[in-house]
């Protein structure tokens, strides 16, 4: 209960960062001169935060009701499914643009 409530506090903490961030439309660097930063970034980073912190809650519940073992073995085969589907699918798309150029 204390682990979850430090990483809820941790994200809400993280999101009102990303959010001054974003609202102000700059950041400072060290020499004071103001740059500005692509909104697709804080956005993006939003998003995979979210989505971690409903990854956590999730593994959280899941390890509750069913073994430890299984869940990673589970996790194990799901990432490599995924990765190969990744580069599966940049190889096609890379092999497209290279068609394309031809």
């Amino acid at each position: 209960m204390v682990n979850t409530f430090f990483v809820i506090s941790a994200y809400l903490i993280y999101f009102v960062f990303i959010i001054v961030d974003e609202l102000s439309g700059t950041a400072n660097c060290t020499d004071s001169s103001p740059i500005t930063i692509s909104i697709e970034a804080y956005q993006s980073a939003i998003i995979l935060g979210a989505v971690r912190f409903v990854a956590t809650v999730v593994m959280s519940r899941l390890l509750q009701s069913i073994p430890r073992r299984i869940l990673y073995l589970s996790s194990a085969t799901a990432t490599t499914i995924s990765l190969i589907g990744v580069a599966t699918f940049s190889c096609v798309v890379v092999s497209q643009k290279r068609n394309l150029s031809l």
